[in-house]
């Protein structure tokens, strides 16, 4: 059966919900980020990064992050195509997702919501957290022209 390890509200819930629609067998493990529970010796034992989301096939294959995650579950599970059949769309497809992932959540939302995570950069809370908006706004046509 494979294991998945994940944080509740975050990025992780949407490989949750592609395990979900897939129909698959898994166990879900919860990872509290607030209390360190990424930084055990036991997690860190299955993912060194300590990131989540984290899935654990059922060949023993270890996926570290969304994307690749994602991938994963939409090439190995056919009866629901999650990509496009053709090479090209479906890179186009993981660009977009790419976008997403890198530039507005780890670059825009982490801001907005983990905002100490740059405090030491002498910028106040709100500071930190309009940059992390700004970041999502000037991103955004960049979306909208990806998915047109």
């Amino acid at each position: 059966m494979m294991q998945f390890y994940m944080t509740p509200g975050s990025c992780s819930t949407g490989i949750h919900i592609l395990l979900e629609e897939l129909e698959l067998i898994f166990s879900a493990h919860i990872i509290d980020l607030v209390k360190g529970d990424n930084r055990s010796a036991g997690y860190l034992a299955i993912n060194e990064h300590g990131t989540i989301p984290c899935l654990v096939t059922d060949d023993q294959g270890t996926f570290k992050d969304y994307l690749s995650i994602a991938q994963y579950l939409a090439r190995h599970n056919p009866k629901k195509p999650l990509l496009p059949e053709s090479t090209f769309e479906s890179d186009r497809v993981l660009q977009v997702c790419d976008l997403v992932l890198r530039v507005i959540h780890g670059e825009g939302f982490v801001r907005y919501f983990v905002p100490e995570s740059y405090s030491g950069k002498g910028k106040t809370v709100a500071e930190i957290q309009e940059e992390g908006l700004e970041i999502v706004r000037q991103t955004l046509p960049e979306l909208d022209s990806m998915l047109t």
